[in-house]
């Protein structure tokens, strides 16, 4: 498992609207209803390779994108120092701020609430 694919694994573990969740790359896909399927992925801003927040998508199998909302790091976990992931010779890590279990567990809560719109 790649760091991506480990820090989202971290992040929507107990995300129960998830159905059946996979880890592909920087991406964990899962479906949410039988026509709609949700994206988890780290967003990117306009810095070198830097991923500031998490950007989730809410698909419908046949008509495309439905919604999308992008969630800061710094809005469910506060200020600190250096809160992004940041790939530098090819190797993403943390830069500064480590996330706790407590932030983990905020991040699961905003994807849950977020997806709570788009469940039947």
């Amino acid at each position: 498992m790649n760091f991506f694919e480990t820090e989202l694994k971290k992040m929507t573990a107990k995300v129960t609207a998830m159905k059946n969740p996979k880890l592909v790359g920087s991406a964990c896909i899962a479906r949410l209803t039988d026509t709609t399927t949700v994206k988890v992925e780290f967003a990117r801003c306009i810095e070198a390779d830097r991923r500031y927040g998490i950007l989730i998508t809410v698909l419908n199998r046949t008509e495309g994108k439905i919604d999308s909302l992008t969630v800061k790091f710094e809005d469910l976990w506060g200020k600190h120092d250096g809160l992004y992931v940041w790939t530098a010779y090819n190797e993403p890590k943390w830069y500064g701020y480590r996330p706790t279990a407590a932030d983990y567990t905020k991040t699961a809560k905003a994807i849950s609430d977020y997806l709570e719109n788009f469940a039947d």
